[in-house]
C-alpha cells in the first residue's frame, strides 16, 4: 500500500513539473467520489479565455523562474561590477603612487642638477685660478719664495 501511494505522488509531482494533466489509474475510492470544483474551476485570463489552472499555475510558475533568473543575472552582473569597481581602486592607487613617485625622482634629479651645478661652477673657478696661476708663472717665472720653497721641500 506503502509504495503504490508513493508511485502515486511521484506522478503526481512529474504531471506539475512537465505542464501536462496525467491521472493515475482510477481507484475503487475515487469513482465514486465527485471532483471537485473550487481549484479545479476554470481560471479567466486578461483575454477572458478560460485555461485549467495547471495552466495557468505553469505559467506564473514560468513567469517567476523568469523573474528570479532575471534577479539571479542582476546579481551576477553587481558582482562584476563591484570587482571591476575594486580592481579599478587598485589600479588608481598604484597610479597616484606612481605619480608620486615620479614627482619625488624629479625632486631628486632637481636637487642633483643644482648640486651638480654647483660642483661644476666650483670646478670651473678652480680650474680658472689655476689657469691663472699658470699663466703668472709663465710670465714672471718662479719667484725667488718659490724656489726656496722646493728647495726646503
Amino acid at each position: 500500500m506503502t509504495l503504490a501511494l508513493y508511485t502515486l505522488k511521484a506522478t503526481q509531482l512529474y504531471s506539475m513539473t512537465t505542464n501536462e494533466k496525467k491521472r493515475p489509474a482510477p481507484s475503487a475510492e475515487s469513482e465514486t467520489q465527485q471532483p471537485k470544483r473550487g481549484r479545479r474551476a476554470a481560471a479567466k485570463t486578461p483575454g477572458g479565455m478560460a485555461q485549467k489552472p495547471s495552466i495557468a499555475g505553469a505559467m506564473r510558475r514560468a513567469a517567476e523562474r523568469e523573474k528570479t533568473a532575471k534577479e539571479a543575472g542582476m546579481a551576477g552582473l553587481k558582482r562584476k561590477l563591484d570587482d571591476l569597481y575594486e580592481r579599478l581602486c587598485k589600479i588608481e592607487q598604484a597610479l597616484i603612487a606612481i605619480q608620486s613617485g615620479r614627482e619625488k625622482i624629479r625632486g631628486e634629479i632637481s636637487a642633483l642638477r643644482v648640486s651638480n651645478g654647483i660642483f661644476e661652477a666650483a670646478i670651473l673657478d678652480c680650474l680658472r685660478s689655476l689657469e691663472r696661476e699658470i699663466q703668472t708663472l709663465k710670465t714672471e717665472g718662479p719667484t725667488h719664495e718659490d724656489s726656496s720653497a722646493r728647495e726646503s721641500g
